[in-house]
């Protein structure tokens, strides 16, 4: 217990699953309290239950990586408009607040928390009777007029993964403020999509396409096209980790790097090892890119690639596929990341080569199993006589459409090259 409380105080992020000779509730708690994912004994371990423990510790793990990113973003955002959101326990106390809302008597802010809703905002408003709706399971819609500006308003129950109604949460935004938001997501998503290729290069014997589609306004998928240094074609794709503004910025100076760097030299593993050095140097530790960058000698057919924590899917003729692993870290991770280059591979008429981000092979429904990697694979493999747009066209809707058609979480990003 000593040693787990100490690397917990002392920064351990990494899953922590206690195994024991002997079961205590009492210590199985005092364990769990301290920072234990999981508390097994000996005499209950086997395969089934160590799995069910290390799956259980990683979703966990990714739950609160998530719920810290989340807020984090929340944070940031706010910052630029007048929104409000809080949480209120079964009490009416003030549990949470990010960013800060003029609501009632004063001004609604983090030196709120702990204090009862109704000190900031009187009875006799209709914010505090929607709250203690919440508490029945309602939820309400409002607008909310405090120091000459119009917030709308939203309250809905706080519930716990077993539905259980544990408080309330309400989220304020200024309407004017968001109007001039709405506008400027539409400027940004302008110009995000002028960064793309206005169309895919038109090379004698390849047939070529690309397409992003942001999980948001603006995303951190990155796909291009270059014309190497030694006149080869360059075909990149990336993935900043995470999406939305953040991600949508690194993704702009990563565009930029490469095309600087793509005019002095045509090694793959050089261009991604100079960029890396670029994002490591401009972006917070959290950040992080997977890219790989292919180059294709068009006259000879033969392909060479670097990857950094991607990867890329060769297609031959009978559908089969070759995965073209990566062979270094994420670009931003470490300083001197090697990243070095495979290849070449000879190309032959027939084939094709696929590069995707995990935003397509990780759609999913709410609860249901990913679209997969195999999907995605047969889906290509069923298209391989179509244009390259075609198969692009068949991936997207086929990901789009599965489990029902729920909204993607995450940006997708594909480019197909075959070999004609």
């Amino acid at each position: 217990m000593q040693l787990l409380r100490e690397a917990i105080t002392k920064g351990c992020r990494v899953p922590i699953i206690l195994v024991t000779g002997q079961s205590d509730a009492a210590v199985d708690q005092q364990a769990l309290q301290a920072g234990a994912t999981d508390y097994l004994s000996k005499a209950d371990l086997n395969g089934s239950n160590l799995a069910r423990s290390i799956r259980f510790a990683i979703d966990r793990r990714q739950g609160e990586d998530q719920r810290r990113a989340v807020t984090s973003e929340l944070s940031a955002l706010v910052q630029h408009v007048a929104a409000g959101i809080w949480y209120l326990d079964t009490n009416h106390c003030i549990q949470s607040i990010i960013g800060q809302c003029p609501l009632g008597n004063g001004a609604f802010n983090e030196q709120s928390v702990g204090r009862p809703f109704a000190e900031i905002v009187p009875q006799g408003y209709e914010i505090v009777n929607a709250h203690r709706a919440a508490l029945n399971g309602e939820s309400t819609t409002l607008d909310f007029t405090a120091d000459r500006h119009t917030f709308h308003i939203r309250i809905e129950p706080y519930r716990n993964e077993h539905n259980i109604i544990l408080g309330s949460i309400g989220v304020a935004i200024d309407v004017t403020s968001s109007r001039y938001l709405e506008s400027g997501l539409t400027d940004a998503r302008k110009i995000q999509q002028r960064l793309f290729p206005s169309m895919a290069p038109v090379v004698a014997g390849f047939d070529i396409a690309g397409y992003c589609r942001p999980a948001d306004a603006v995303g951190g998928d990155y796909y291009d096209f270059l014309t190497l240094s030694d006149g080869s074609l360059g075909v990149v794709i990336a993935d900043v980790s995470r999406h939305g503004f953040p991600s949508a910025l690194i993704m702009s100076s990563l565009r930029r790097t490469i095309r600087t760097l793509a005019a002095a030299t045509s090694v793959p593993g050089e261009i991604l090892e100079a960029a890396n050095t670029v994002i490591y140097e401009d972006t917070p530790d959290e950040w992080f890119v997977t890219g790989m960058l292919a180059s294709i000698d068009t006259q000879n057919r033969s392909l060479t690639i670097s990857g950094a924590g991607h990867e890329a899917y060769l297609f031959d003729v009978d559908g089969s596929v070759t995965r073209l692993s990566a062979n270094g870290l994420p670009l931003g991770m470490i300083d001197n990341n090697a990243l070095t280059t495979s290849g070449p591979i000879s190309l032959i008429s027939g084939q094709l080569l696929l590069l995707t981000t995990d935003g397509i092979h990780e759609h999913h429904s709410e609860d249901g199993p990913l679209f997969g990697l195999p999907r995605v694979w047969d889906v290509v493999a069923s298209l391989q006589e179509k244009s390259a747009t075609e198969i692009l066209d068949g991936l997207f809707q086929a990901a789009l459409s599965y489990e029902g058609g729920f909204e993607p979480a995450d940006d997708m990003t594909a480019v197909v090259v075959k070999v004609t």
